[in-house]
């Protein structure tokens, strides 16, 4: 499979004032200036009946004042709510720079009325790597105040980014592989689920994957979730131990240094998780739900420039 978003190896910030103020009517629903990843503009449609329609516009990302010329780029359906109604889809599976992973895509070109911000466009779009032939007119205008949801959140700073270092909300912890559909789930140690572990899960509203960071010394924190309360806290694990199968678990909380998490600041509103025991050199991973590697998807490992290792502290609740 090619990478078309190869050039993107952690995601740029979420201009704010971007996201707040644009959007466009447009003749295949109204569009969305959702955030940033790197050089890339995440633009989003709602009104697909297909599903969550996304267009990454690339050298868009902060440019409010330049936008002369053409734009390219390629658009990703997300079919996750309706897969059954989508038909078309392309021969390969592409990855979006939000970790969108979709077998509908294309290529697609706009080009702004004007130079500056608040202007309309044109677009010409494809399927797959197809010829551009659909032409979509965009004007300035469309409603802002379309319900939130938690993809909308996915694309926000992290409050930890923001100045709020002491994470004192409910949150999901998501990755930038996984993407906002997959959650880090709490998980009972003697489940016979993924040998007890934490894991990735589809998100849903499920206490497993409320979380919160509890202040401990030194700038660490325990991390509990609503499902095991507050005498349970996430615990690091060796990858090559066989307990758990070498992966993140939930144990009675004690004062031991597996049990302790260190919030590491990366770009673009992400950060790494390290715990005390393991050191700096070692990250918490994700993985597919569907991988049978170290048999549940939440392992620690050596930090690498992988998105796997790329947290997303996504606030739910006060």
């Amino acid at each position: 499979m090619r990478a078309i978003f190869a050039s993107l190896a952690i995601a740029g910030a979420l201009s704010a004032a971007a996201q707040a103020d644009e959007a466009w009517r447009s003749d295949i629903g109204d569009i969305h200036y959702m955030g940033e990843f790197g050089a890339v503009a995440v633009l989003i449609n709602y009104d697909d009946p297909r599903g969550i329609q996304h267009f990454y516009v690339e050298r868009l990302a902060g440019n409010y004042e330049e936008r002369s010329g053409v734009f390219s780029g390629y658009w990703f359906l997300d079919t996750s709510q309706a897969p059954k109604t989508a038909g078309g889809a392309c021969s390969q599976v592409q990855t979006g720079p939000d970790g969108l992973r979709s077998s509908h895509w294309g290529r697609f070109e706009l080009e702004f009325d004007g130079p500056v911000w608040g202007e309309g466009f044109s677009m010409m779009m494809g399927n797959c790597e197809g010829m551009l032939r659909t032409q979509v007119r965009a004007e300035v205008g469309a409603e802002q105040g379309h319900e939130i949801t938690e993809r909308d959140r996915f694309y926000w700073p992290s409050d930890y980014q923001a100045g709020d270092r002491q994470l004192t909300g409910v949150y999901r912890l998501q990755t930038q592989f996984g993407g906002p559909n997959r959650c880090l789930e709490g998980n009972q140690a003697s489940a016979s689920q993924y040998s007890g572990a934490a894991f990735m899960d589809v998100c849903q509203n499920v206490t497993g994957q409320r979380w919160r960071f509890v202040p401990a010394n030194d700038g660490y924190f325990r991390l509990q979730n609503e499902f095991r309360g507050e005498g349970e806290c996430l615990e690091s694990n060796e990858r090559s131990s066989g307990y758990h199968g070498g992966a993140a678990f939930m144990d009675s909380c004690q004062n031991v240094s597996g049990q302790l998490w260190r919030v590491e600041p990366i770009a673009g509103g992400l950060v790494r998780l390290h715990s005390m025991w393991r050191g700096d050199d070692e990250c918490l991973e994700s993985m597919n739900p569907a991988s049978q590697g170290h048999n549940v998807p939440a392992f620690m490992d050596s930090c690498q420039n992988v998105t796997g290792q790329f947290w997303r502290l996504v606030r739910i609740a006060d």
